[in-house]
């Protein structure tokens, strides 16, 4: 059958869309290849599951990505493990070139200096300039000083030893030398001449050496809290205090001329107070010696 528009039909076959191919018949699976298998007894091998024998397993590829990724990560730690190496023990940076003490009153810095590190500091790196040998050094050599702590500025490039001195409380006179001691009544060193601490002098002249223990802690409380309130309650000053016997007992030796004895094992203001009393009493009389080592009698000439 012929169309009277010819070429318009072969227009429109020409946009028709194209026809869809036919799809395969369905296939139906038996029913048995869907039927689970019976459960597997506990500890048996194997997997328990459906089996369908027209699928493959499937494979993935591994992309050329995954070793490049993997070399370029060890090649940055590597790199980067260098350069912590080089800053470490190469750089100038963590290069200790000073050192500075604080804390110190009565040790001069040379002497901590010299006692910390011997034969002077050298400029050195931070990993080898360890704390407690430093430490040991200091307390060793240098009674005087209690603690250490050492810390670092890496900005500044030095070292600080903050130093804490034992509190300094009389001085021990024996064989014409003086000691300093402190309040726990160790020798720590030779006293200087020109020293306002309350001189103790030892009438048997005993020999001590550095480091010595020489008076008990209390010993030391009774003189520093004795000398520091004599010249407030007694109204004159101390000239000599001396042990003739023991530490149990000081002499005290006034600017007026007479003689106090106390009894260091007993309240150093009790006794105080006794002496005022006497004094009181006595007025302007003049005094040889007031005897305050009984503590319900005073005794005075």
């Amino acid at each position: 059958m012929k169309t009277r528009f010819p070429h318009l039909v072969r227009i429109l076959q020409f946009f028709k869309r194209p026809a869809l191919p036919s799809l395969p018949p369905r296939v139906v699976l038996p029913p048995t290849l869907f039927t689970p298998r019976p459960p597997r007894a506990l500890g048996e091998p194997g997997k328990a599951g459906l089996k369908i024998p027209h699928l493959s397993p499937v494979k993935v590829r591994e992309g050329r990505e995954g070793p490049q990724a993997t070399l370029c990560m060890r090649m940055v730690g590597g790199a980067t493990f260098i350069l912590f190496l080089y800053f470490i023990f190469f750089s100038p940076i963590f290069v200790v070139r000073g050192v500075e003490v604080r804390g110190n009153h009565l040790v001069s810095e040379e002497k901590i200096l010299e006692g910390a590190f011997g034969g002077g500091f050298k400029a050195r790196r931070y990993l080898i300039l360890p704390s407690s040998p430093i430490k040991r050094s200091l307390l060793k050599s240098i009674l005087q000083i209690e603690s250490v702590t050492v810390s670092r500025n890496i900005f500044r490039g030095t070292a600080i030893l903050t130093v804490a001195e034992r509190a300094t409380a009389i001085i021990w006179q024996t064989n014409n030398e003086k000691f300093l001691i402190n309040r726990q009544g160790i020798v720590y060193d030779y006293a200087p001449l020109d020293s306002p601490l309350p001189v103790i002098e030892d009438l048997k002249n005993v020999p001590i050496d550095l480091g010595q223990r020489v008076v008990t802690e209390e010993f030391v409380n009774f003189v520093t809290a004795m000398t520091s309130n004599f010249a407030l309650k007694a109204d004159t000053t101390i000239s000599r205090i001396t042990i003739p016997e023991t530490t149990f007992e000081v002499e005290v030796e006034t600017e007026k001329g007479f003689k106090v004895i106390f009894d260091t094992t007993r309240s150093a203001d009790a006794q105080l107070d006794n002496l005022v009393k006497v004094l009181q009493v006595v007025g302007d009389e003049p005094l040889q010696y007031v005897d305050l080592r009984i503590a319900d009698r005073i005794y005075y000439k």
